[in-house]
């Protein structure tokens, strides 16, 4: 069996797919749009220039830093609930696989309280 065909580069790469190559379109779809963008930011200096001009924006940088530190609290919450449904759970079943949970959850919640509040120590320390 050869390696190779002498079709082309395209044929070579994608000619084993045989009956798959439907599910492989939007894949290659998106990677060509991939590729477009790349050529069309290389080419046009502005394009680069603008994506550049909004990373350093200043109210983007705000925005950024807000939604993570609401991501950060309602993950905080989501870990407590867990932690007090999985012990919940524990003391009624008494399978240990809730209780595993539990001790996951709670030391999940009690590292991020602890860096929380040594970050928030280190930053009022340098002001």
């Amino acid at each position: 069996m050869k390696i190779y065909n002498k079709q082309g580069l395209f044929s070579t790469c994608f000619g084993h797919l045989g009956r798959y190559q439907a599910q492989w379109v939007p894949i290659l779809v998106c990677q060509a749009l991939v590729l477009c963008h790349s050529a069309v930011a290389g080419r046009y200096s502005w394009v680069t220039k603008q994506d550049k001009i909004e990373e350093l924006d200043e109210r983007n940088a705000l925005v950024k830093l807000k939604y993570q530190v609401k991501t950060g609290q309602v993950m905080d919450w989501i870990c407590f609930g867990g932690c007090l449904l999985s012990l919940g759970v524990y003391l009624l079943t008494e399978e240990l696989i809730w209780g595993c949970f539990a001790i996951v959850f709670g030391l999940v919640t009690g590292l991020g309280m602890i860096l929380e509040l040594a970050l928030s120590f280190n930053y009022e320390r340098k002001e």
